[in-house]
């Protein structure tokens, strides 16, 4: 729908309009007193612009991105910009066929569509939803990629600096402490150096206190993905970090707000956790489907006929037939089988 471009153009337009402070006032006039009251706090005028963006991108209707783009462009600067707006108010479905981000496939990682998970992150992202959240499964299941969907709506929101840790063993002692320093100087804190408590587990403990505690008053909101990829040979007091952290963050919505957490592993259960999230915020990813795929290329080039699709989903899993690549490899052989299913679909008659 926007290019990254155009989609830069009004989130400026939309910061000349707010400013670097803007007044309760002015955002309720903007995007209304429900989404008034769930804006970031602390954040400056151009996260908050990107944060009012978002949230119109997702709406099911155009109706708060055509009020934003008429309030903040008065002078019909952003003429590409206001030819959407007109269109969207002659014809709003397309809204639905063209919204951004539904299919999103990040460069280097494989395709990945599981809606619902999606949605709670894209809520998370805006500083709503839970506060930590679980995501289990086998390799080449897609967790890599989900880090990269959330990295993506971090900084596209503003909300939150994301914080990427890819946790195995190390012949070399630290990585403790390397992630707590990481998060500390994203969170905008001095960096932490205790070291009164021998014990790893309870340093631990005592260290994931601490960044929760301080967090609550950061200047910086962050969001963890923690992505557990060896258990054992796992540094002492790391898992027993991660899992104060996680009980931390869901018992203190001070620090909620300002600290998210995503855990993944290959098998959540081997960690041992005692403060796992609820049940509505553990997610496990199966094996994109057939129908998955089939809806995917559907959505991203709408208005074909059905017998087209159905060709173009034979082709993606008769690819895979043919490689019969490992469950590792899986993910990947599927997403380049959809994009080149995409490309025939869009030049099809």
């Amino acid at each position: 729908m926007l290019s990254d471009a155009q989609r830069a153009q009004v989130e400026d337009l939309i910061f000349d309009f707010i400013g670097v402070t803007p007044p309760p006032p002015l955002l309720r006039e903007l995007v209304g007193p429900q989404l008034a009251r769930e804006a970031p706090t602390g954040v400056n005028g151009a996260r908050l612009a990107s944060w009012m963006l978002g949230n119109a991108l997702r709406q099911p209707q155009p109706t708060l991105f055509i009020k934003i783009v008429t309030k903040v462009d008065i002078a019909g600067e952003l003429v590409a910009v206001q030819d959407l707006v007109q269109r969207l108010q002659q014809d709003a479905s397309l809204w639905k066929i063209q919204v951004l981000d539904e299919l999103w496939i990040p460069p280097d990682w494989p395709f990945v569509d599981r809606q619902s998970l999606r949605q709670m992150l894209a809520v998370m992202a805006t500083g709503a939803g839970p506060a930590a959240v679980t995501i289990e499964a086998p390799a080449g299941h897609g967790k890599r990629t989900m880090c990269a969907y959330i990295e993506h709506l971090a900084r596209r929101d503003g909300a939150f600096q994301p914080v990427l840790a890819e946790l195995r063993r190390s012949p070399d002692p630290g990585v403790l402490d390397s992630l707590v320093a990481d998060l500390r100087l994203a969170l905008g804190l001095d960096l932490e150096t205790d070291t009164t408590h021998h014990d790893p587990e309870r340093q631990a403990v005592v260290l994931a206190r601490r960044l929760a505690m301080d967090a609550q008053l950061a200047p910086t909101p962050v969001w963890l993905l923690a992505n557990v990829l060896e258990v054992t040979g796992l540094e002492d007091g790391v898992l027993r970090f991660l899992d104060e952290l996680l009980g931390q963050v869901q018992q203190t919505p001070a620090g909620a707000r300002r600290l998210r957490v995503v855990l993944l592993s290959d098998e959540i259960s081997r960690l041992q956790l005692e403060n796992l999230p609820e049940l509505g915020a553990r997610h496990v990813l199966p094996e994109v489907s057939e129908a998955e795929v089939s809806e995917w290329l559907e959505a991203a080039v709408p208005g074909k006929p059905p017998q087209l699709y159905s060709t173009a989903t034979s082709l993606v899993l008769q690819t895979l037939e043919l490689k019969r690549p490992p469950s590792s490899q899986r993910l990947e052989w599927l997403a380049r089988s959809c994009i080149v299913a995409h490309r025939r679909l869009v030049r099809a008659g």
